[in-house]
């Protein structure tokens, strides 16, 4: 249960794509998926409207679970900046919900953009967590896309454990490429 609060903590920005316009991203499922939507009252009298996909499925060879979660924020009544302290306020709440999950030996990684699974035209930042969590060691692949004219942000996080890396980093690239 610990994983699942990352995971929403882990929160990105917004996206291009057709997916993103309407802020619907249950297609990029190959089956049904947990949708929850919540509203939040900000102090400066706007709101944050937040719609939430998860998908979580079992690798049959090793048994581990692997998350897919996809958040979208659009804001109203105020405006995201796409500002480097934006952008670090960003990672370190993703940083602060592995530190509340009891995360420990946290590592962390930016991808450059030699590197960098995303390339369409949205600020973005992509970056991996990796940390202990109840004695096994997860990954956590992120991207967070800004789409400033929708002033929406939107979250990809692919995790589990570390033994399934390789469909881990699978299934983020599919997920990423249709966003392109």
């Amino acid at each position: 249960m610990k994983m699942f609060r990352v995971l929403i903590a882990v929160s990105l920005f917004s996206t291009l794509s057709v997916y993103a316009q309407e802020c619907d991203f249950e297609s990029l499922f190959p089956k049904s998926v947990k949708k929850t939507q919540q509203q939040f009252n900000m102090n400066n009298g706007g709101k944050l409207s937040m719609t939430q996909w998860l998908n979580v499925e079992t690798i049959s060879e090793s048994r581990a679970k692997i998350a897919s979660n996809i958040i979208c924020q659009s804001l109203q009544g105020a405006s995201y900046t796409g500002e480097d302290e934006e952008w670090s306020q960003f990672i370190q709440g993703a940083a602060r919900g592995l530190v509340d999950a009891n995360a420990t030996n946290i590592e962390f990684t930016l991808v450059g953009t030699d590197d960098a699974t995303y390339h369409g035209k949205l600020d973005n930042r992509e970056y991996q967590f990796i940390a202990t969590m109840d004695d096994y060691k997860q990954m956590m692949r992120n991207i967070t896309l800004l789409n400033k004219s929708r002033n929406q942000v939107i979250t990809v996080s692919i995790s589990g454990n570390t033994v399934i890396a390789e469909e881990i980093n699978k299934e983020y690239r599919r997920i990423v490429s249709q966003l392109n």
